[in-house]
Order: C-alpha cells, then sequence, then structure tokens
C-alpha cells in the first residue's frame, strides 16, 4: 500500500518518527497505481516499490492528465481525492510505502 502525506515542497524529506505526525491524505494499492500508470496518468518513472514526492507543479501535471481520462473509473477518483487534499493544502505530497 502507498500512504500519502501531504508536504511542503521545500521540506526536507521526513524521518520515519515525522511522517506520523504529518497529514494522511489516503492511500492507493499496488493494482490501482498500475492502472493508473497505464492509464498514462502516473509517470513510468514513479515506482511503486520505492517512496517518491510529487512537488506542486508534479500535481498540476497529474491534474492535467486526469482532465483528459475517464473520471468515473474508481482509481481515477481514489487519486484525484488525494491530489485535491495536497492543492487545497497548496502543499506536496510524499508516498510511502508499507
Amino acid at each position: 500500500m502507498l500512504n500519502f502525506f501531504v508536504i511542503a515542497d521545500e521540506d526536507a524529506k521526513p524521518t520515519p518518527a515525522q511522517l506520523h505526525d504529518m497529514p494522511h491524505v489516503g492511500e492507493i494499492d499496488d493494482k490501482t497505481f498500475f492502472h493508473l500508470m497505464q492509464l498514462g496518468i502516473i509517470d513510468s518513472r514513479f515506482n511503486y516499490y520505492s517512496d517518491f514526492r510529487w512537488s506542486t507543479d508534479t500535481i498540476a501535471q497529474v491534474f492535467r492528465k486526469i482532465s483528459g481520462a475517464d473520471n468515473d473509473d474508481p482509481c481515477v477518483e481514489k487519486l484525484l481525492t488525494i491530489l485535491i487534499e495536497a492543492k487545497s493544502a497548496k502543499k506536496g505530497l510524499i508516498a510511502v510505502g508499507d
């Protein structure tokens, strides 16, 4: 499972202890991740099995990709919910696998 936390673009990578104090905005499983990658919404440079960050710019790019996708797809809806949380906080995201 990939857990997404809101993080400012300029913040350093948090320690595992710091992650527990950060706002958790959602999670996606491997099936959802790879489906979104197949749709071209998640870029192939991101790896489900490694932690990664999305800056506010990357989030904006993903929003643009979603605008051309089937928004009725439950996988797209799940990611969109996570992205909206980050966008409303005007921050990026860090994804951490468990």
